[in-house]
């Protein structure tokens, strides 16, 4: 595991789960730093691979910046299955201007945006896809933490990096809208960061924009906002909504009262508590125990960062 920060704990928690049967279990964690931890640190993958032997499989979670650099070794390495926290920068760029012998001893890639293995987002997006609820209409994601208001949080990282919210939390909301549309190209850009005077920073960022079918995608992500995660579908033909706890399905739209006017369509609710990163890592390791060979799953890591760069650009020039 590269870098041993809070979400490569959460990563190694996920990987406890998955292995409760194996007693044997053993992490090690690549940082520059050592620090006192509840793994084994190396300093280096040169020094992980002296101690360990051959390594088959790697979580690449250290800062942003380093990705790149670090997923090079991996190849050099040869390293088999190599999963790279989000928003694994320039990485499937790299892959897709190299040449296919780059590549030739790697089985498979994932990029780490977990909302894609959600099963209730699955489905919505094959609901999108093949129009089981007709056409699309709008999208609507929000996603709020509430952080901007403890008494510590300036002194954080996450007040202090102007680009924190975009990187950190937006974009997991833009990659997902990006997924379930199947957004090749994005139209009408707009976006919006609100100001909060009480605290006085930028705790909270809107975008929006088109898909080429017409369908307005607009997504809000806020630290200064009540905890709460949600996604509303509007099709031709039914509503879709998810708290992460629960869906509910209002269908069809042709429904009338007595006297023929329209009323509220019926409703259906299905429970479906939201597994973080769970299921991402999960379908990583079942690729890695199966010592499967599967297409990459770079998970529109490049067109992410485009759309995420002309955000950050957009609001350096707003007033």
């Amino acid at each position: 595991m590269y870098g041993y920060g809070s979400h490569a704990r959460r990563i190694k928690s996920c990987c406890l789960d998955y292995f409760k049967e194996c007693k044997d279990i053993f992490f090690s964690g690549i940082k520059r730093q050592k620090i006192d931890t509840d793994i084994s640190l190396v300093s280096s993958i040169d020094e992980a691979t002296s101690l360990y032997g051959k390594i088959n499989c790697v979580f690449i979670a250290s800062s942003n910046s380093s990705h790149l650099e670090i997923f090079k070794k991996c190849l050099d390495k040869k390293i088999e299955f190599i999963y790279v926290e989000k928003p694994a920068t320039g990485i499937q760029e790299f892959f897709e201007s190299s040449s296919a012998d780059t590549f030739l001893d790697i089985k498979y890639i994932q990029i780490g945006y977990h909302f894609n293995y959600s099963k209730p987002l699955l489905s919505l997006g094959k609901s999108i896809s093949i129009k089981e609820f007709g056409e699309l209409i709008r999208l609507d994601i929000f996603a709020g933490h509430g952080l901007a208001f403890k008494d510590e949080f300036k002194k954080t990282w996450r007040a202090k990096d102007k680009d924190a919210l975009i990187d950190t939390a937006l974009s997991h909301l833009v990659n997902l809208s990006i997924k379930l549309c199947s957004i090749e190209e994005y139209y009408n850009l707009t976006t919006a960061a609100k100001y909060n005077e009480i605290h006085g920073i930028k705790d909270t960022q809107h975008v929006s924009f088109c898909g080429k079918q017409g369908a307005l995608l607009s997504i809000s992500s806020s630290w200064g906002s009540p905890f709460e995660q949600s996604i509303k579908a509007y099709f031709s033909n039914a509503i879709w909504e998810y708290d992460f706890t629960q869906v509910v399905l209002k269908s069809p739209r042709d429904s009338f009262d007595q006297n023929g006017f329209f009323q509220a369509p019926n409703k259906s609710i299905e429970k479906y508590n939201f597994e973080g990163i769970k299921s991402s890592v999960f379908h990583f390791l079942n690729q890695v125990t199966n010592n499967r060979c599967k297409k990459h799953e770079f998970n529109n890591s490049r067109l992410t960062s485009v759309l995420l760069d002309e955000i950050k650009c957009a609001n350096y020039v707003s007033p």
